[in-house]
Formats: structure tokens, sequence, C-alpha cells
């Protein structure tokens, strides 16, 4: 007979294996789009499981709506919180606000998050885990997965560079919107350098809240080449690793975690060299705090890609401290915070 310990440990188990049903979830409603529906019924009535399927019918042609499938998928949305049951009404939350893809229910869309971690292409990295971690060298589960590094292989399938230009563009909005809210710093900078800044379209809300800077946006020249223009941002083509435009603010996003300590390193060092006495380094990035769980979690979807780097608190500051930096400050944000740095 099973000791109360393990039936707990087995209701544990299918819940850890079955993780994976919320994040299918989410993308089956945005594929029927179901969130934009729901968005367009009064925020005090929302609709009902009758109205969303009348809506369902126009949007997607079909005559055949499976009511009994889809009420299902909106129980499981309402326990997740991803929905709000009043009655018989559904409505949105804050959390499904956020993949509203059109209107005025939210400024931010992370649409594109969601589409990049459930594609098959990223799915398929997470097979390989073990691989990667028993392959000696530079290999990594997106290699074991797919016989060349993630570059490469959107350069073979571009339709893939949708999804992951998506993803980027949703991470740099939600992080825009939450990082503009614990960090002001930008307000002093005159000449702000996005480093690795890929399309510019960070540097152009931070131009919209202080149109005094002067943004260079600078990244590779295949990134540059593809690069709009964004009133007030300039497009600089070039490589972190030889050299950075200069400026009296230099902002890395989501960049340095890419590199090893010694590469890293070099970057920051040229970063040093660019900024003006008194200059300051901002970096947004994860602040690894192995006591949260989404931490955890982002460290394992980066160990299921590419390799990445994650530092905490001491490395991050050591890193910039080797590198000539000192007044390191952290404001926290989850998943991604913000560091700040002036040149010594």
């Amino acid at each position: 007979m099973a000791t109360s310990e393990q039936m707990e440990a087995y209701s544990q188990f299918w819940s850890l294996t079955l993780g994976f049903a919320a994040p299918f979830a989410l993308k089956a409603a945005v594929k029927l789009d179901i969130f934009n529906i729901v968005s367009k019924f009064s925020s005090e009535q929302g609709a009902t499981l009758d109205e969303i399927i009348q809506e369902l019918r126009i949007k997607h042609d079909a005559d055949s709506i499976q009511a009994e499938r889809l009420f299902r998928l909106l129980r499981f949305l309402v326990f997740k919180k991803v929905l709000a049951l009043n009655g018989a009404r559904y409505g949105l939350t804050p959390m499904s606000r956020l993949l509203v893809s059109h209107g005025s229910s939210s400024d931010v869309f992370v649409g594109g998050i969601l589409s990049f971690c459930t594609s098959e292409v990223t799915q398929r990295s997470w097979q390989h885990v073990d691989a990667a971690i028993k392959r000696p060298g530079d290999s990594n589960a997106f290699v074991e997965a797919h016989g060349m590094e993630p570059q490469d292989y959107v350069a073979a399938h571009p339709e893939f560079w949708k999804v992951i230009e998506d993803f980027r563009l949703s991470i740099s909005t939600a992080t825009s919107a939450t990082i503009t809210r614990v960090y002001d710093g930008f307000k002093s900078v005159k000449r702000l350098v996005d480093v690795g800044g890929d399309t510019g379209s960070f540097l152009a809300q931070i131009v919209r809240l202080y149109p005094h800077i002067q943004a260079v946006n600078f990244d590779l020249p295949r990134v540059i080449a593809n690069a709009p223009a964004y009133p007030g941002v300039e497009n600089v083509p070039g490589d972190a690793m030889d050299f950075v435009p200069p400026g009296d603010g230099i902002f890395l996003k989501s960049f340095l975690h890419m590199f090893a300590d010694a590469d890293a390193a070099k970057i920051v060092k040229n970063c040093h060299s660019a900024l003006e006495s008194d200059g300051k380094i901002i970096i947004c990035d994860m602040v690894m705090d192995e006591g949260k769980e989404l931490h955890l979690q982002l460290d394992m979807m980066f160990l299921s890609g590419s390799q990445r780097y994650q530092r905490t608190k001491a490395g991050w500051k050591n890193l910039l401290e080797s590198c000539g930096f000192g007044s390191v400050r952290f404001f926290e944000a989850d998943p991604f915070s913000i560091t700040e740095a002036i040149k010594n």
C-alpha cells in the first residue's frame, strides 16, 4: 500500500509532467483568437460561451464549433486565472490582456514570446538537453536538435526569422514598459548607444519618453541592414567585440548573457573605452536569483537552446568592476532587471 508521502509525490509528478498544458492551452486560445473576441465585449459583462462560439464561427468561417471542447479549454484558462468567469460570462484578466493583439486593451502584447516558446523548432531543442550536457566543447541543445547554430538555422529557414522577430519585439515592448517604471536613469543621458539593439524598437520607445536623447542603434551589419528608420534613432553597423560607438550612456539589453566571462569582459571594456568620463553602462538582463522559480525556468529555456550565461548580483558586480566600472546598482524587475554602473 502506498504511503501518503508516495501518493503526494505521485500527484506532484503528474502536475510537473503535465506542465506543458498551460502554454499550449494559451497557444490554442491565441490561434482561435479567443482573447481578441472576449475583448470586444464590455469589460464589465464579458462574453458568454454562446457568444464566443458565434464569433468563432464568423472568424473562422466554421459552421460547427465543438462547444464541449471549447468549454474545457475555457475552464482550464479560468482555473489558471488567464480568464475570469463571472456567472456565465468570460472576461479578461491582466494576464489575458497581454495577449490581446488589437485595440487599446494593453500597450503590451506578448504573443511573440508564446509563439517562440511553443514553436516546433524550440520544442525540438528541449528533447536534446541531455545530449548537450554529455557533449564536450561548445555543443548545445539547439545544435544537437537541428545540426546547426540558431543563426545558421534562420538563414536556411527564413520563415523562422519572423518567429524570432516577433519574440524580440514582444520582449522589447514588455521590457521597456517594465524598466521605465523602476529606472529613471535615462533622463540624464544625452547620447545613448544601444549595443545589440536589433531593429532599434526599444530606443524608439526611449526617445519618445526622453526626446532630448540622441540615440544610436548599434548591431551587426546584417541586422542593421534590415533595421527600420525611427525618428531620433541613428543606425550604426559594427561588432561590439571590436568597438562601441561613443556616448555618455551605453545600454545592453538581453545581450551579455550570450557571452562567457572572457568575451563579455571584452565587450564591457569596449563600452568603458567608448564612454565619456563618468558615463554610465546600463544593462537590462536577468540577475539570477536561485530562489525564484521564474529565473530557474528561464535558465532551463536557455539551456534548451544555445548556450547562455546567467549571472547573479555578485557575478555582474565582478564583471563590471573588473572592467573599470564602479558604483554598481541594481533595479529589480522580473524577469529582467537593470544593472547600472559608472565609469571610473
